[in-house]
C-alpha cells in the first residue's frame, strides 16, 4: 500500500505572530531573510490564517508593532467564515469551552483556527491543514487539544521553521 505524501499548508495562530514580534523586537533581531521566507511561504499560500487572527494581532494591538505592520498589507491571506466553519466551530467551543473567554466581546481566533482546519481538509485531500501555535501541546483543553479531537494536525512554531527550512544564528566577531 502506497502512501502519497500531502503537501503543508500551516494555519498561524496568534500567538505565533505575538512570539515572532516578540523574539525580533526583545530577544534577536530576525534576519530579514525570515521575513522574507515567511512572505514568499503566505504569497505562495503555504500560511494562511483566519481573520480573527487578523484581528487578533493587528487590530488589537494598541501601538503598531512590527509584525502588526508587516500583516496590514497581507490582510487577504486571513480568511474569513464560512457556514461551515460556523458550524464546526460551534462544535469546537461546545467541546472545549476553556479555548474562549466567554467575558469577552471579541471574536477569538482558537476555535476558528479548528474549524478552518477542518473546513480545508474537508475540501482539498490532496493537502494537509495544520494549526501552527506556540500553546503547549499537551494541553488537554486548550488549541492543540482541540486540534487533536478534530483529526487537525498541531505543531509549534520551531517544527514549523524546522519542516521550511528556516534558520538563523548568531554570529560572532
Amino acid at each position: 500500500m502506497s502512501s502519497v505524501k500531502k503537501e503543508k499548508i500551516y494555519i498561524f495562530d496568534s500567538n505565533v505572530f505575538i512570539n515572532l514580534n516578540t523574539i525580533d523586537t526583545h530577544l534577536i533581531h530576525l534576519p530579514d531573510e525570515v521575513w522574507t521566507k515567511l512572505d514568499e511561504l503566505m504569497t505562495s499560500g503555504k500560511i494562511i490564517s483566519h481573520r480573527t487572527v487578523y484581528d487578533e494581532v493587528v487590530s488589537g494591538s494598541k501601538q503598531p508593532d512590527k509584525v502588526s505592520a508587516w500583516l496590514q498589507p497581507r490582510k487577504a491571506y486571513f480568511e474569513r467564515a464560512t457556514a461551515r466553519q460556523i458550524e464546526v466551530m460551534s462544535d469546537v467551543v461546545n467541546q472545549f469551552d476553556k479555548l474562549i473567554d466567554v467575558n469577552n466581546e471579541r471574536d477569538q481566533a482558537d476555535p476558528w483556527l479548528v474549524a478552518l482546519a477542518v473546513e480545508k481538509n474537508e475540501q482539498d485531500p490532496t493537502r494537509e491543514y495544520i494549526v501552527v501555535t506556540q500553546e503547549k501541546q499537551a494541553s488537554s483543553v486548550k488549541l492543540p487539544a482541540a486540534c487533536r479531537s478534530f483529526s487537525v494536525g498541531c505543531i509549534p512554531l520551531a517544527q514549523f521553521f524546522d519542516e521550511n527550512g528556516i534558520t538563523f544564528g548568531i554570529s560572532v566577531s
